[in-house]
């Protein structure tokens, strides 16, 4: 619902040390970090509205809504708001217009944190399928969720992480069992909503640096490349925290901006696909269309313009969506990261992310409704002139009768 490079809080560097370790010894190095750190997983989940527009609703009412979902799932305990600086506002939706349309609702500064039990035999059904002992994975996870700007960021933190299990598969149990429970849910106001499979394919460790540091910081980052999924190891100065959780939510606080941008672009490029699926569905239409050989094939074509015309509409309304998202990911990306904060560690994954994104061929498509409009009105063209012909030819034959 994850190149060797080290980030720090003062500088960034690259480190070759890592280059030569074998794949085998860096898994053996990310389960003694998993051992000895807070590990966890990195995911997008949300609590959306299951009743359909329109409604109208208040940020406390939602909130009220959102704590009792949590009270009605199984085995959820130690649930924790924090809505000290949400606003109570009234939110009202007449329509909803896009069904894959950002997050709805969100609220700046609200976080919700629970504990989670999912015994081992309900794991197997969420997992590889491969049958485990009881005890022998982990069971008990603690999951926070952050309305960020741009995306709302979900940490699930293993609990009882057990040696040589991946911090990342928490995110997939935990957003398995609780798709499944709300699908069960009596509420009638709130569903579970990811983004997902998690496309952010890492492990994160945080652990305290006892090294001596004349320089003042608070946290450097080491991404390991393991050949599977990365292990960002997070160090923080432990003489300027209290403890491990004093740092664990000061880091979730600083890398949090960043996992939102880079869910959010994933968000666009999901929206992207389908509003395209769409385009591509009336070309397919078209296509069928021209693909008719008899005469019923011969009159769709004839009379195929409303389809031409939400053709050129559908690619108009697309362009248009493509310069606005093209728009708001780089204002996005230049607010983020146009300081040259050195805290800001994940970059290459964000740039990985625009890299990523689909050229759509909407040119080839215009070009092909161009030619397809040229052929029907053609065809037209053909058609009115042979009524013409055979009009003329009944017509002068009637004057041909009429003055004998």
């Amino acid at each position: 619902m994850e190149d060797q490079t080290i980030y720090s809080s003062q500088e960034s560097k690259i480190s070759s040390e890592a280059s030569v370790v074998e794949p085998l010894a860096k898994r053996n190095e990310i389960h003694e970090s998993v051992r000895s750190s807070r590990s966890f997983g990195v995911g997008c989940f949300h609590f959306g509205i299951k009743k359909k527009p329109p409604y109208k609703f208040t940020t406390f009412e939602y909130i009220n809504e959102v704590e009792a979902f949590l009270q009605g799932v199984p085995n959820v305990t130690n649930i924790v708001i924090d809505q000290e600086l949400v606003e109570n506002e009234i939110i009202e939706l007449a329509e909803r217009t896009h069904i894959c349309q950002t997050t709805f609702p969100t609220f700046s500064y609200l976080n919700i944190q629970f504990e989670i039990y999912i015994p081992t035999r309900l794991q197997e059904r969420f997992g590889s399928g491969h049958k485990h002992k009881p005890g022998s994975v982990c069971e008990k996870f603690r999951v926070s969720i952050v309305d960020e700007y741009y995306c709302p960021v979900t940490f699930v933190e293993p609990l009882d992480l057990k040696p040589g299990e991946d911090p990342c598969q928490s995110i997939i149990v935990v957003r398995k069992f609780l798709q499944e429970q709300s699908k069960k849910s009596e509420s009638d106001f709130i569903e579970f909503q990811y983004l997902g499979p998690s496309p952010f394919h890492a492990n994160l460790c945080i652990k305290p640096s006892q090294e001596s540091n004349d320089v003042f910081w608070f946290f450097e980052v080491d991404i390991l490349d393991t050949g599977d999924y990365d292990l960002i190891e997070i160090y923080y100065d432990a003489e300027s925290f209290n403890d491990i959780e004093e740092a664990k939510d000061y880091i979730f606080e600083e890398i949090g901006q960043e996992l939102g941008l880079f869910y959010c672009y994933h968000q666009i490029h999901n929206i992207q696909a389908y509003e395209w699926s769409k385009v591509k569905g009336i070309f397919d239409q078209i296509i069928q269309i021209q693909k008719r050989k008899d005469i019923f094939g011969s009159l769709s074509r004839y009379f195929s313009s409303s389809k031409l015309r939400d053709a050129f509409i559908s690619i108009a309304e697309f362009e248009s969506e493509q310069l606005f998202y093209s728009t708001q990911i780089e204002d996005s990306y230049r607010n983020t990261y146009s300081s040259e904060r050195p805290s800001l560690v994940l970059k290459k994954y964000v740039d990985d992310t625009i890299q990523s994104r689909v050229e759509y061929p909407t040119r080839s498509l215009l070009e092909l409704a161009n030619l397809f409009e040229g052929r029907r009105e053609k065809a037209v063209e053909s058609v009115i002139v042979l009524i013409s012909a055979i009009l003329g030819g009944v017509v002068g034959a009637l004057l041909t009768v009429f003055f004998t």
